[in-house]
């Protein structure tokens, strides 16, 4: 049976790659946002034509694999095929593929279109489009969660800021990626013997008795895993100091609060994410 489909190529942005140059999660959702978006305009779907009915598509349910994460700068074919809507959900494939042909990465998307006026689900859209929808598309993800075991930990909180906001002035559906990767970074420091990289800012009064001289004698017993340092004067006596350091999650730590510990230092924070190079991502 003949398949409808959309496809567009697409460049791999530095903004969209991470600290590897590798293909982030969230961008490789927005990509698909906007495949999405722009098959439904090439049908006439625009934006006044969802305002004269009222009505919007929202994403209901997502799902996303990698058999090759692309780099930055690498060259993708997208195509995307959409099904027509059943039981209030419409069903939609986006694969990528690299200049070879050979697949990379799919997205299994499910939209669901919402009434502006009465704020509920439609299940049905209530207009057809001439080749845009197949009756079938082959090809799913699991999209089912699975509840916890062992409970679930916090991993924080997070306030939304204007950055994160989409046109439905709501956190945008791929920023949701970038708030579990930051968090899976952060537990991937806390494990022994990761490789992490880090930077920690402290504030001290530098007429401290003996706090610079004190300061140094540290940074000169660890200059093997301290980078680089970088001193501010904020005032006649206080400063600022940034120490960009490298290591094991524990010698980092240690590090860290052994400076943080010295009599003088009045506050500081310590960030860190993972310096270690991992060649296979799925």
């Amino acid at each position: 049976m003949e398949q409808f489909f959309y496809t567009e190529t697409m460049t791999v942005m530095n903004a969209d790659a991470d600290f590897r140059s590798l293909l982030k999660p969230s961008a490789l959702l927005r990509y698909v946002e906007q495949i999405s978006t722009d098959h439904a305009r090439a049908f006439g779907m625009d934006d006044q034509f969802f305002k004269d009915r009222g009505v919007t598509f929202l994403v209901g349910k997502q799902a996303l694999k990698f058999d090759r994460v692309p780099q930055r700068a690498e060259t993708l074919t997208l195509t995307s095929r959409a099904q027509v809507s059943k039981h209030g959900s419409v069903k939609r494939i986006t694969t990528l593929t690299d200049a070879e042909g050979k697949e990379v990465a799919m997205v299994d998307c499910r939209w669901i279109v919402a009434s502006l006026a009465e704020g509920r689900i439609l299940r049905e859209p209530g207009w057809t489009v001439e080749n845009f929808w197949n009756d079938t598309v082959e090809g799913e993800l699991p999209l089912q969660l699975h509840k916890c075991k062992d409970g679930l930990t916090s991993a924080g909180e997070w306030t939304v800021h204007y950055s994160q906001c989409d046109l439905n002035g709501h956190l945008n559906n791929a920023f949701y990626l970038d708030l579990v990767c930051d968090a899976l970074v952060e537990d991937e420091c806390a494990m022994p013997g990761v490789e992490v990289a880090g930077s920690l800012t402290i504030v001290f009064d530098h007429h401290a008795n003996d706090l610079q001289e004190k300061l140094h004698a540290i940074q000169h017993e660890y200059f093997g895993n301290i980078v680089s340092s970088m001193h501010v004067h904020l005032d006649e006596h206080m400063c600022l100091e940034v120490i960009v350091l490298r290591g094991h999650t524990e010698l980092v730590q240690s590090i860290a609060n052994l400076i943080l510990g010295t009599k003088g230092v009045q506050n500081g924070k310590l960030v860190l994410t993972v310096a270690e190079h991992h060649h296979e991502h799925r």
